[in-house]
């Protein structure tokens, strides 16, 4: 019997700086508005140039967030935003 995935919300600490948490939102939005199986998805240089977020290596927090992330949706995850944070849902079927 497979066991059903479960979705995953990911936010950066509260102890981030808000400018790193508001790029992530930023990012996280852009990627929850892609179209399914969108070609620009795996490609980061784009999501990362489209949620303006500047020098991404001297933020890791963000950096392993925002990598995460487009990863994710690479995958076939969909995203949904709420006040706890960003809810990652995997692909039907894959689990």
């Amino acid at each position: 019997m497979k066991e059903e995935a479960k979705p995953v919300t990911l936010r950066l600490p509260a102890d981030a700086p808000r400018r790193e948490r508001q790029a992530f939102a930023r990012l996280c939005g852009l990627l929850a508005s892609a179209p399914l199986g969108s070609t620009d998805v795996n490609s980061h240089d784009h999501w990362i140039q489209a949620a303006k977020i500047k020098d991404l290596y001297e933020q890791p927090l963000l950096a392993a967030a925002a990598h995460t992330a487009i990863d994710l949706v690479d995958q076939g995850w969909t995203i949904q935003t709420d006040k706890s944070g960003h809810v990652f849902t995997p692909p039907v079927g894959e689990w």
